[in-house]
């Protein structure tokens, strides 16, 4: 006979916060994007160290920079507030998991999802 895990917790704000931290922290070109902005910010900072003259240059790659630097966490705060509106939020929540699928339940509501569902996810 298969088992069947099941699973309870409180979904958070706090326990968003750690997935979609560790979510956006796998991802690679947010990694290379955080380079290019170090990068822009040292650009913008020698400009207004006076390496050249365009304070509009220097501002701009500034700008830039802090956006590149930014990307990640602005990311998880927009993400954060998207699931914020869920109708599960802040509600405790109870998993099972068993070898057909894996349902959520919340009080009267919930879903089922098939395994066959989650092609391609990591």
């Amino acid at each position: 006979m298969p088992e069947t895990i099941l699973l309870s917790y409180r979904l958070t704000r706090e326990l968003w916060q750690s997935f979609l931290d560790a979510h956006f922290s796998s991802e690679p070109m947010l990694k290379i994007r955080y380079l290019w902005g170090v990068v822009c910010i040292g650009i913008g900072a020698l400009g207004f160290g006076g390496f050249y003259h365009s304070p509009v240059i220097a501002s701009l790659m500034l700008a830039t920079g802090l956006f590149g630097v930014l990307s990640k966490h602005l990311l998880v705060a927009k993400s954060l507030g998207t699931a914020s509106r869920h109708p599960f939020f802040g509600e405790e929540l109870t998993a099972a998991i068993s070898m057909d699928e894996i349902s959520v339940r919340s009080g009267t509501s919930g879903y089922r999802q098939p395994w066959n569902n989650f092609v391609g996810y990591r």
